[in-house]
């Protein structure tokens, strides 16, 4: 007995631009914004069933009642009930209900921040030579009710973007409540540093009017190191890939339906429109008035050729 939503990366199924779920039409679930991702999950395992999460996401996994046998690194630990672990998005564990068992997990890709900063990057700068392998926290009373009224949501069926987002923010702010600063570096050690990460920071922290320098400060890093970990985990510098981000965004804006032109260069990142228009005619060959009737008509045809 197996529970997972889809292995693959959920993602894939954010492609479309149908906003009918958000209750707010917010800025998570707009055509510009599409990589970030966060889902809260629960499930009932019989004993002997295993818990199945995605692949290539972070997962936080509360186990709310019952009893779980994690095989993790060639050796196994016994999650009680009232507990939670954290699993990076490169671990596999094997997790498997030795009594029936009610949990609650969320998936997600991103790094979360506060006023503009990495509210993991705090915890990059602790000594990490006595931080276990497997760190198991106790449940505590205000997260065990945030998850009683995430599973009432999830129940009625609950799954705007927005939504999950949101109450990952509200997890994420109890997180920093409850716990001390070492407890929070012993769950979240192997993601602890935006470099860890660097491709699921930049993609879910992107900001148009950031440089490379204001990026590598974020992640307390100097320039040059910035841009080797970034060639490394994008294989293009820095500028290309903003460049590249660019156009993608404006066509996916335009092909969703998007057409005021100031509200797309603001949130794009330029500062004036005449920078606007030259960016069109530059990356795409075409007046942006004739890059968004064209798009409208043969989405599939406007644009350069990519390169390989």
């Amino acid at each position: 007995m197996k529970h997972s939503q889809n292995k693959e990366c959920p993602l894939s199924a954010e492609a479309s631009c149908d906003r009918t779920h958000c209750m707010m039409r917010c800025r998570w679930c707009n055509p510009i914004k599409k990589t970030s991702f966060a889902r809260f999950h629960d499930a009932h395992i019989d004993p002997g069933g295993m818990l199945e999460v995605a692949d290539n996401m972070n997962h936080i996994v509360f186990l709310l009642e019952g009893s779980l046998s994690i095989r993790f690194n060639d050796a196994e630990h016994i999650l009680p009930a009232g507990t939670m672990v954290f699993f990076s998005r490169t671990e596999d564990p094997q997790i498997t209900a030795q009594k029936p068992s009610l949990i609650v997990w969320l998936d997600f890709n991103n790094r979360v921040v506060f006023d503009g900063q990495d509210c993991l990057a705090e915890l990059a700068a602790l000594p990490r030579e006595s931080v276990p392998g497997f760190a198991v926290l106790e449940i505590r009373p205000a997260i065990n009710y945030l998850l009683t009224l995430l599973r009432m949501m999830i129940r009625n069926n609950e799954d705007s973007r927005c939504y999950h987002a949101l109450k990952q923010y509200e997890l994420f702010m109890y997180l920093w409540q409850e716990y001390s600063q070492r407890e929070r570096i012993a769950l979240f050690h192997a993601v602890a540093c935006p470099r860890d990460d660097l491709r699921a920071f930049m993609l879910n922290n992107y900001n148009p009017n950031l440089s490379g320098e204001e990026y590598a400060k974020l992640i307390c890093v100097s320039i040059s190191t910035f841009n080797r970990l970034f060639c490394n985990a994008f294989g293009m510098p820095f500028y290309r890939w903003l460049v590249k981000h660019k156009e993608d965004d404006l066509r996916n804006a335009l092909t969703c339906g998007m057409r005021d032109s100031k509200e797309l260069a603001r949130r794009l990142g330029f500062k004036t429109m005449p920078s606007f228009y030259r960016f069109c005619r530059n990356r795409f060959g075409c007046s942006y008035q004739s890059l968004a009737d064209n798009l409208a008509a043969k989405p599939q045809s406007v644009g350069r050729p990519k390169a390989k």
